[in-house]
């Protein structure tokens, strides 16, 4: 219980099976034990701006740990910029979601992920009619 990795992994499990707030509970127990974790940061970010049930959402604290992902990783991973992108758009940043969204398609782009670059240009035409990004439920 007080390894940080395996945390992660029991919480991802969990989420895919819908047990959010389990999740979200083993998500924050890693980040009490590492708190620089850029993948827990990241997932708990998504949750937090991407999550149907308005009982998950926290856009503002979506912003902060999906900022604080990129930043541990010197903004160069595609997958947390995606998440800051929805962060911003759940926050109603639309001008900076854009710009976010648009570098995560570039990265995409470059490492030739062509399904990710897809979700990412869907969502980046959300934010461009200031829509917001949420999960199907």
């Amino acid at each position: 219980p007080a390894q940080p990795v395996l945390l992660n992994a029991l919480a991802e499990l969990l989420y895919t099976q819908g047990k959010v707030d389990e999740a979200i509970r083993y998500w924050r127990q890693a980040l009490h034990l590492q708190p620089d974790s850029p993948g827990v940061l990241n997932n708990m970010a998504w949750i937090m701006a991407t999550h149907p049930d308005e009982e998950f959402q926290d856009p503002v604290q979506a912003v902060r740990l999906a900022e604080k992902a990129c930043e541990l990783t010197k903004f160069e991973n595609p997958e947390f910029l995606d998440t800051l992108s929805a962060a911003y758009a759940a926050a109603g940043k639309f001008n900076k979601a854009v710009q976010t969204a648009e570098k995560a398609l570039k990265l995409y782009m470059d490492l030739e992920l062509v399904q990710k670059a897809d979700d990412v240009r869907d969502r980046l035409e959300l934010f461009k009619k200031s829509r917001p990004y949420l999960e199907e439920p």
